[in-house]
């Protein structure tokens, strides 16, 4: 899918902000509605799970960035938080890094291929996801034709009770400054290749 110029502008903005704190960016996103949410998810860079101290000094040093530069037009709350259990899969090494675990995955829509699967990871071989869908068989799909993805603990054992996961720390701030928005051309997004059973060509 084409990223427009703000949502890159606001990527490298929490990348370049994260990194200097031990930090990576898990995902930026920028969510409507009667008040926006300007969401940015992060871990440590080793993957381990941020601190709420962690998430209060990379708000803080997010919010001065966008002071000076913000590329989002009027009022927005600006949310800072961990993955959590759910955490989503955004770059092409997640799905090889969490190989062997269970994942829920959406796809774009085709008459040809389920809008939906759940299965067990397992890597990928060049740009295709491997993903062992039980009844299924191991299916291939193409990175360009999933949507989004992330770990599906709902797939697991069931927590015994008293013993479920704690919300994922998150910070919020409102920020308040407005800033011009650029606008960006449209782009077509790529050819999508959808799920085929592992040894098969593509279509």
């Amino acid at each position: 899918m084409a990223r427009d110029d703000t949502a890159q502008r606001l990527e490298k903005m929490a990348i370049q902000t994260a990194g200097p704190m031990g930090l990576a960016v898990v995902r930026v996103r920028l969510l409507g509605g009667t008040r926006p949410v300007l969401e940015v998810m992060a871990e440590r860079s080793d993957g381990t799970p941020i601190s709420i101290g962690e998430c209060a000094r990379l708000s803080r040093g997010l919010s001065a960035a966008l002071d000076v530069d913000d590329p989002v037009p009027g009022r927005y709350v600006l949310e800072v938080g961990s993955p959590g259990l759910e955490r989503p899969l955004t770059k092409p090494q997640d799905y090889d890094r969490f190989a062997g675990q269970l994942v829920a995955i959406s796809l774009y829509p085709h008459p040809q291929w389920p809008r939906r699967l759940k299965g067990i990871l397992r890597g990928r071989e060049g740009q295709d996801v491997l993903v062992d869908a039980g009844p299924q068989g191991l299916l291939r799909i193409g990175l360009e034709a999933i949507e989004k993805a992330h770990l599906d603990p709902d797939l697991g054992p069931k927590p015994k009770p008293g013993k479920g996961p704690s919300k994922k720390p998150a910070i919020q701030a409102e920020v308040k400054e407005p800033a011009p928005k650029k606008s960006a051309p449209g782009k077509s997004g790529p050819k999508k290749s959808g799920p085929q059973k592992s040894g098969q060509g593509e279509h």
